[in-house]
């Protein structure tokens, strides 16, 4: 078992080959002219390997796919995708980039990785298009190994299953890993090291490093430090194997422990933020983690999206991304999405206000709908 610690300084070697499909722009139309590369069956020599109780090898042979996806063409803000009256049900060709690369890694005997920016299972996510890649995701679960994805700047996992209606450790297919970011907002910076298991490219491990930005060092001077192990943290709760992957089935058996065991989940409700400004997290946040949790598909995460124009402050709605410090858009910079998400913290001591603000937008839709 391989930590990506020994293949770091080989990464720049190959990373030009990635199976990437770009996009220069967020609008459906727009194309990057070269968006496909292809990487498989890369020889990496090594004089040394660094091992955790596994055999080593100076020769590692990846049949590995590793394939990056721009989500961001399902984003609910990304307003591009709204500049046209037509139904895009595959903005950009995404979904049928991936069913190819996936068949094309299957038919070579090859797993699969899947790199993305947003998760398909968040409410900020357009549920078609979350549904059709779920679809593609069970059609190759045996092909996907892992799956990996940002954007939430929280330290999380995300379960796919093959019956939503019933969840459990056996129907657990895939596991989303989700990144903490280095991006100072609301948490400590931090970032993860997976350890892989070199013949089914399982993730056996995952080591969580972070800088403590209260340190008086910080600002000149970072250090980073080992904050958790996955493995060690959670898997004395669920009785994890030695030669088990850290896999879907895993991590359902981890929300079961959450679910009986509060202290294990405060603990996780600690990590999400890398213990800065760890916020409280009630019975009913804790419902809706585990939730959370529980779903790597947009329609079943149970944050419950509202028609209408709702300027109520994320606050008072409640859920896990107000429970943990965390933002339903988070990485929206400073679009419309931003603006409009600031609103209510901004009108919220003034409901005339509000209502002023709220008659006007409608007005201005009303407006746009008849073409004045």
């Amino acid at each position: 078992m391989y930590s990506l610690f020994d293949v770091e300084r080989n990464v720049h070697d190959w990373f030009d080959q990635l199976i990437t499909h770009e996009s220069k722009g967020l609008h459906p139309q727009g194309r990057a002219p070269f968006q496909v590369a292809h990487f498989s069956d890369v020889h990496i020599d090594r004089e040394t390997a660094v091992s955790s109780s596994h055999v080593s090898s100076p020769l590692i042979l990846i049949s590995c796919s590793i394939m990056s996806i721009n989500t961001v063409y399902w984003y609910k803000a990304n307003f591009w995708l709204y500049d046209s009256d037509k139904q895009q049900p595959d903005p950009n060709g995404i979904l049928a980039f991936t069913v190819k690369e996936l068949q094309m890694a299957e038919d070579a005997g090859q797993r699969a990785w899947i790199v993305a920016h947003m998760p398909p299972g968040r409410q900020d996510t357009l549920q078609d298009q979350s549904n059709y890649f779920d679809q593609i995701m069970q059609h190759y679960k045996n092909t996907i190994t892992g799956q990996f994805y940002g954007h939430s700047h929280q330290d999380q996992s995300a379960i796919a299953y093959s019956n939503y209606a019933r969840r459990s450790a056996e129907t657990a297919v895939s596991v989303g890993w989700i990144a903490p970011a280095l991006t100072l907002r609301e948490s400590n910076p931090a970032f993860r090291v997976y350890d892989v298991d070199p013949d089914t490219y399982k993730i056996m491990d995952s080591h969580v490093f972070r800088s403590n930005f209260d340190s008086p060092t910080f600002q000149i001077n970072p250090i980073w430090e080992l904050y958790y192990s996955a493995r060690a943290t959670y898997g004395p709760l669920v009785g994890v194997q030695p030669s088990e992957a850290l896999g879907p089935a895993f991590w359902h058996r981890v929300t079961e422990a959450f679910a009986r065991n509060d202290t294990a989940f405060q603990q996780y409700n600690t990590f999400l933020s890398s213990g800065f400004g760890v916020r409280a997290c009630n019975a009913a946040c804790k419902t809706l983690t585990i939730c959370g949790l529980r779903a790597l598909r947009a329609q079943d995460n149970c944050q419950v999206s509202k028609p209408g124009l709702n300027f109520r402050k994320r606050d008072e709605e409640g859920g896990e991304h107000v429970a943990h410090g965390g933002r339903i858009d988070d990485c929206d910079g400073g679009g419309l999405g931003s603006i409009f998400s600031q609103l209510p913290q901004r009108l919220s001591k003034s409901p005339a206000e509000r209502e002023k603000v709220r008659k006007v937008i409608e007005e201005s839709l009303a407006f746009a709908a008849a073409g004045l």
